[in-house]
């Protein structure tokens, strides 16, 4: 066994930068409350990409935490808790290398891989938190999927500690003592009686969501940038600054823009100033269907 040669705060601090962009919000616990509510940060990442790599087609819309989430919270812990909406909760894991191909680990990788240990009282806060969060975020462990302390130097300067990450849904953990893995992304394999964690592609979360139009396309699109604005101005700024920016576009559509190509035109300009403003990029995913020549 090679424990990992640099501590979870080293790790930590790369990977939140990297999540939030420079842009966003980061709000660690201190040591103590910590304790009470199982995660080392909480963020709220706005990056679609991260969100694409963490097994879903874009950001979640988060949540703001109150201290009745945990059973054993006490009073004060109320005022310690942000005001604000997060979607993102890491527990960090330092992880050891095993080479060793025996025992069961080593038996079904048949490959060194990397190993955590996951502790009770920990997965009970953090599962108190996955519950009452629910759809609106996501709780998690991250461990890296390298060991070396050069090796995370060198992540840290070509800005690749997310994408050499391993994530794994806390809610996917619950009885289990011990998680290991091989490679970034989401996939692994828990260990008590063992179970595969499998990796959540957005492939399939594509192919069962419903087709629908172009012009629905764009409709639901610039609904959903008026939402996030609504609920999280600071994503683009200012929603001042966001909604001038509107006017001045939706004054030159309507002097150049046909009227019957308004609408659609309109709604995807309010995604494209969003998704400028905010930083984000706009992934559209799908099928084309093919017509049949005529004959």
């Amino acid at each position: 066994m090679i424990p990992g040669e640099f501590e979870e705060k080293e790790f930590e601090g790369p990977l939140n930068a990297e999540l939030v962009n420079g842009t966003g919000i980061v709000w660690p616990p201190g040591q103590v409350l910590e304790g009470i509510v199982g995660f080392d940060a909480a963020l709220f990442v706005s990056e679609v990409s991260h969100w694409i790599a963490l097994g879903y087609p874009g950001p979640l819309p988060g949540g703001v935490m109150v201290s009745t989430w945990w059973s054993n919270s006490p009073a004060k812990t109320a005022s310690q808790l942000p005001d604000f909406k997060l979607n993102l909760f890491l527990q960090y894991k330092r992880v050891d290398l095993l080479e060793s191909l025996g025992g069961p680990e080593g038996k079904y990788w048949k490959r060194p891989y990397y190993r955590y240990f996951i502790t009770d009282h920990q997965q009970l806060a953090l599962e108190a938190c996955s519950k009452n969060l629910g759809s609106n975020g996501l709780v998690a462990y991250s461990a890296p999927a390298f060991a070396a302390r050069v090796e995370l130097f060198r992540h840290i300067l070509a800005r690749t500690v997310m994408q050499s990450t391993n994530f794994a849904k806390v809610t996917a953990l619950t009885g289990h003592s011990k998680y290991t893995f091989v490679n970034p992304g989401l996939a692994g394999r828990a260990f008590s009686e063992p179970e595969d964690i499998p990796y959540a592609s957005i492939r399939e979360a594509l192919a069962a969501a419903p087709e629908i139009s172009l012009e629905e396309l764009l409709q639901r699109a610039a609904s959903a940038a008026k939402a996030a604005v609504r609920e999280q101005p600071t994503i683009v700024g200012s929603a001042e600054v966001f909604d001038d920016a509107l006017r001045v576009i939706e004054r030159l559509l309507r002097e150049r823009i046909p009227t019957d190509a308004f609408d659609a035109c309109w709604a995807y300009s309010i995604a494209s100033v969003f998704c400028w403003m905010a930083r984000v990029g706009w992934l559209v995913v799908g099928t084309p269907s093919v017509e049949k020549p005529a004959r």
